[in-house]
């Protein structure tokens, strides 16, 4: 289904803005950056200014009506007065990028009272490029993309830290899963969405900017994504922090979920 012509609109604009800036990103990515910690001792460096700077100025000044959320740039809750709010992680995986590793995206949502209905993610290195429209359905550089179908536990790939399945604090000894991982939870979804992986576990608070664009896509592909109780998500509220993600087709999404209410202490 194409999208309504506001829509279709937006998610151009979506295009040419990502599209310019993975080509900052890789500018200043193959010269060499600067990393420095923020607050809160997250790390940050020259890229992931660069691409928010970008962003935030196209997609602002083409649509000033609209809201702003970014990772960032400090919010200053005038987004609460806007019915469509940009939802902006400029790289997600920033600890990949300074590693070499090219485990990040680039990702841009677009809300419409607190729901997205435009997701982009795009990993400047590889050129992946996955976008989502609601009720549209979800493609990788342009092929539609759907979620596995597996729907048992102990068979399932899952894009989770090997510890965490060895961990103690599971009452019984959770499945012999295969286990992978990369930094950005973002494409961690993403590559779920793709059915390059099962499922996603983590019960580590995320962001809306982590995961509105990466929440479309795994929908969009047939798939769900939630917190770790399974309760769906709700962007663009005064507490943008989630508790965990689990994502997977439904069968095996709502496995994870069961487990982790009825066996992790």
């Amino acid at each position: 289904m194409d999208p309504a012509p506001d829509l279709l609109a937006d998610l151009k604009l979506m295009r040419s803005a990502v599209a310019d800036a993975a080509a900052v990103a890789c500018q200043i990515y193959d010269r060499g950056f600067d990393t420095w910690r923020k607050e809160g001792q997250q790390p940050v460096t020259d890229v992931d200014m660069a691409v928010n700077a970008h962003l935030e100025k196209r997609l602002r000044t083409a649509r000033p009506n609209y809201g702003w959320l970014s990772e960032e740039t400090k919010d200053d809750l005038s987004r609460f007065a806007c019915r469509r709010v940009w939802v902006v992680d400029p790289i997600d995986g920033t600890r990949a990028l300074m590693k070499g590793k090219p485990h990040f995206v680039i990702s841009v949502a677009l809300l419409d009272d607190s729901a997205p209905v435009l997701g982009i993610l795009h990993n400047p290195v590889t050129e992946e490029h996955y976008e989502a429209v609601t009720g549209g359905g979800a493609t990788l550089n342009g092929e539609p993309i759907h979620v596995t179908d597996c729907r048992s536990l102990d068979r399932a790939r899952l894009q989770m830290y090997s510890d965490f399945v060895a961990s103690k604090r599971w009452k019984t000894p959770f499945p012999r899963v295969e286990t992978g991982m990369v930094n950005s939870v973002a494409y961690r979804l993403a590559l779920v969405a793709a059915g390059q992986y099962d499922g996603v576990l983590t019960i580590r608070h995320k962001s809306d900017w982590d995961l509105a664009a990466a929440a479309l896509i795994v929908t969009e592909a047939g798939g769900m994504a939630t917190d770790r109780t399974g309760k769906p998500f709700t962007f663009n509220g005064p507490d943008t922090s989630h508790n965990g993600v689990i994502a997977g087709c439904p069968v095996l999404h709502r496995q994870i979920v069961e487990r982790l209410e009825k066996d992790f202490e």
